[in-house]
């Protein structure tokens, strides 16, 4: 599985000026794998943030944004717009936020929280 293959293109994003949008995810296509295919491709984002910005190597051990404690890896790790957290803190955090979350980005997120990467 190829994450690129879940992107849209730049061309096809509208952009504010010369703000850096960075990558944007095709939702409704992430939305239709199927549940095994939906966590390989989480691990897979997950396991950038290994290989692309060095955690768990040379960037040093990430912490949880909500308990403080280490992530020992790219199955524990899950982010929640710019929070680094673990499964149950992903978890309690989303809980409370669920409500306000709409349209297919609140699809997503369900699926998340029920995500078993082991």
């Amino acid at each position: 599985m190829n994450i690129d293959d879940f992107v849209i293109p730049l061309g096809d994003i509208r952009t504010l000026g010369n703000y850096d949008i960075g990558r944007r995810f095709d939702y409704e296509k992430i939305l239709s794998l199927s549940s095994d295919e939906f966590a390989e491709f989480y691990l897979k984002v997950m396991e950038e943030y290994r290989d692309k910005d060095g955690w768990w190597g040379k960037a040093g051990i990430p912490s949880c944004s909500e308990c403080s404690q280490e992530i020992s890896g790219p199955k524990e790790l899950r982010r929640y717009y710019g929070l680094t957290l673990h499964p149950k803190c992903f978890e309690k955090i989303y809980e409370k936020e669920k409500d306000d979350q709409k349209g297919l980005i609140k699809f997503y997120w369900d699926r998340v929280v029920k995500l078993d990467l082991k």
